[in-house]
């Protein structure tokens, strides 16, 4: 009886030293800060209108969020007001892969706020580094 009492006692205590494996880190937290994160962050912040050159377009954009998209890459959701774009004419909502914007201009013009259909249109992002409140 006491084998036993002592035996288990021995399984409990091999239990609680038991070494515990950290889970691996999500792909979001992996990614690395692109290198205009505080353009796009002011941007949203002060609500500035950013033009940027995207897919060989030139785009007058109002930022409504930014952050890491469901591909693990950090995007950047807005609402295109002028400029050209190669799917279809502006305005529109966009979300752009921060990869592929060029040409970066934080410009002195400002915007009222997001847009009524905001809440509608904005993807999953996971972290998000900034974001306009919703018009709701």
């Amino acid at each position: 009886m006491q084998a036993e009492s002592e035996s288990a006692q021995g399984a409990a205590t091999a239990q609680e030293v038991r070494p515990v494996v950290a889970p691996e880190p999500a792909a979001a937290e992996k990614v690395t800060l692109p290198s205009d994160h505080e353009t796009y962050v002011t941007a949203i912040k002060e609500r500035r209108v950013l033009q940027f050159n995207y897919g060989g377009h030139v785009r007058v954009c109002e930022p409504h969020s930014y952050g890491v998209g469901s591909s693990g890459e950090p995007i950047l959701h807005v609402y295109q007001t002028a400029g050209s774009s190669g799917s279809k004419p502006p305005p529109g909502w966009r979300t752009f892969t921060i990869t592929g914007i060029s040409d970066l201009v934080l410009t002195q013009r400002k915007f009222k706020g997001p847009r009524a259909d905001y809440s509608d249109q904005k993807p999953e992002l996971s972290p998000t580094w900034a974001e306009l409140a919703s018009a709701d």
